[in-house]
């Protein structure tokens, strides 16, 4: 094994065709979402879908696809917002204080 190419990466994809299948159903989940609970995560999620590498978007893809319920998305969000973007968002008035 070379280890400049780690065997637990996700592999590339094959073809932009199953990409674009895996966004619209991506997209048909979180519609059906919003209007299930009538949050912001829906746009949460895009613009989380929109930052991120191609490689990133497709296992945050995979995990939305996964989610079972209304309430395992939500999670989902919730997990994202509290591990990611409010650190982020710290570091960032911590930075302009200084």
């Amino acid at each position: 094994m070379d280890p400049a190419f780690p065997e637990d990466l996700s592999p590339s994809f094959s073809t932009l065709s199953s990409v674009a299948a895996l966004s619209n159903d991506v997209e048909v989940k979180l519609e059906e979402y919003s209007q299930h609970l009538g949050d912001d995560s829906n746009n949460f999620f895009h613009a989380f879908l929109q930052s991120l590498p191609r490689d990133g978007k497709r296992h945050l893809q995979d995990d939305i696809m996964d989610c079972d319920s209304p309430l395992i998305l939500r999670e989902l969000r919730d997990s994202l917002f509290t591990s990611l973007l409010c650190p982020c968002m710290l570091n960032t008035k911590k930075a302009y204080l200084q």
